[in-house]
């Protein structure tokens, strides 16, 4: 509850129970935020990628304006799944500060929208959601709970309508798909680029509302230029969506860049693709289920001596290859009593064949891995080595259904690392795409256990 000894400040609104906001607040509040620091709130008429702007009227700019809460239909519209299972994982800690020290006037307030071609164009809430369930209360059944939240009788809300102009793409009204695209787009951007206190996005929730979207608009058959041959979505249309629902906060260029294709590979058959996103969930599928690879004790005579070395698995990730040797060597160094296994992991797949893709990121982590070591062997052993006794590259973690079984591990095969199979005079060798060559080698280079 509120401090009653604290001085009170004019730009917090102390919470009461079925209480309400006054005029005084919302221009308070209005007079704090600074539109030009929130473009993908305020300046959305000047976008011609968004089929949104403020809906304002004579008298207003659709911005701070009271409404009562109950004309906002809390209903599911299917509009927006911004969090995972649509629940906001930071709201215990929202909830305590708004009841602790009161509701800040310098943040953007709860934004609404009204269409006739959504949610029978009934007002419902585009952003804010958490701060409604608070100041408001959480509707299950389309009842408030009377146990849960102040039961504020209106909110301060930016109001939102589709713009009066025709889609600039295709000089026609904007359609329902599209405006019910551009809502979810909304709360994305608004939920990343917003600060606190409402806490932000996670990356499992972008992942489930892109694929929804992108589901959605495949299965209505009208957006095949989003789409290749395989109908999974194409990496550029991915990218400019998640780059305008992050503007320039979020993920770095790197994460998107993963985030994109691990969208792009749920549209693969359910189960197909496993995208090792650390080291950690990798080394858990060594240890569980099927799988017994578990790093096993050394051995000891009575004076101390080694009988049997134990062993211990090292889990790389297959963008490491440059350090694996070195991540390899001073495991070892803390373990000398040990043999060390080195297990490649290949991270997110990306890439519209993932089957090449594992097979490059194999190849270029065991070619690396090998030249470098008869290259240490060379300088600085006189080609004597190199010997594999204490350190060995055991095997990678398989990750596509199509090519592997996904409860075995990968191991290399002993193959002569001078063979190649197919030679530049072979007659059917300008037939073939090199890189295809490639893969195809790669591949007998390993098998299963």
């Amino acid at each position: 509850m509120p401090n009653p000894t604290k001085k009170k400040n004019p730009n917090i609104v102390q919470l009461v129970k079925g209480g309400s906001f006054t005029e005084t607040d919302a221009d308070r509040n209005k007079s704090l935020v600074c539109k030009e620091a929130f473009p993908w709130l305020y300046d959305l008429h000047n976008d011609p990628e968004s089929c949104l702007e403020l809906d304002a009227g004579e008298d207003h700019d659709g911005t701070f304006q009271l409404l009562e809460s109950s004309v906002i239909s809390r209903k599911d519209h299917g509009t927006n799944t911004a969090h995972d299972g649509d629940e906001n994982s930071e709201r215990a800690k929202i909830e305590s500060s708004m009841n602790s020290h009161g509701f800040k006037l310098w943040y953007p307030p709860v934004c609404t929208f009204k269409d006739t071609r959504i949610a029978g164009g009934e007002v419902i809430l585009i952003d804010r959601r958490t701060t409604d369930k608070i100041l408001v209360g959480t509707f299950l059944g389309g009842k408030m709970s009377a146990d849960d939240g102040w039961g504020y009788t209106n909110l301060i809300t930016d109001r939102y309508r589709v713009k009066k102009t025709n889609n600039p793409k295709t000089n026609e009204p904007w359609t329902k798909e599209e405006i019910l695209d551009e809502i979810s787009l909304f709360g994305q951007a608004a939920d990343i680029q917003n600060n606190d206190p409402k806490g932000k996005i996670t990356k499992i929730g972008f992942l489930k509302e892109f694929v929804r979207v992108f589901k959605i608009k495949l299965d209505s058959g009208k957006y095949s230029q989003y789409f290749n041959s395989d109908r999974k979505p194409l990496y550029d249309v991915v990218r400019k969506r998640l780059d305008r629902a992050m503007g320039d906060s979020g993920m770095a260029d790197g994460q998107r860049d993963d985030l994109c294709w691990l969208i792009i590979n749920q549209f693969e058959e359910e189960g197909a693709v496993i995208s090792w996103s650390t080291p950690a969930r990798a080394k858990n599928w060594l240890t569980s289920g099927v799988n017994n690879f578990k790093d096993i004790k050394p051995t000891y005579d009575n004076k101390g001596k080694v009988v049997n070395k134990g062993i211990k698995y090292l889990v790389v990730g297959s963008s490491q290859f440059r350090s694996a040797i070195v991540k390899a060597a001073e495991a070892w160094n803390v373990n000398q009593d040990y043999k060390i296994r080195v297990v490649i992991q290949t991270e997110t797949l990306t890439g519209y064949s993932l089957k090449n893709t594992y097979w490059k990121r194999l190849k270029t982590f065991r070619e690396y891995w090998y030249n470098t070591l008869t290259l240490l062997s060379s300088a600085y052993f006189g080609d004597e080595g190199p010997f594999f006794s204490n350190i060995v590259l055991y095997g990678a973690i398989p990750a596509y259904k199509p090519i592997h079984d996904l409860d075995k591990l990968v191991i290399p095969k002993d193959v002569d690392e001078t063979e190649d199979n197919l030679k530049e005079n072979d007659e059917d060798y300008l037939d073939v795409e090199l890189d295809e060559i490639q893969i195809h080698e790669e591949s007998k280079r390993w098998t299963q256990k």
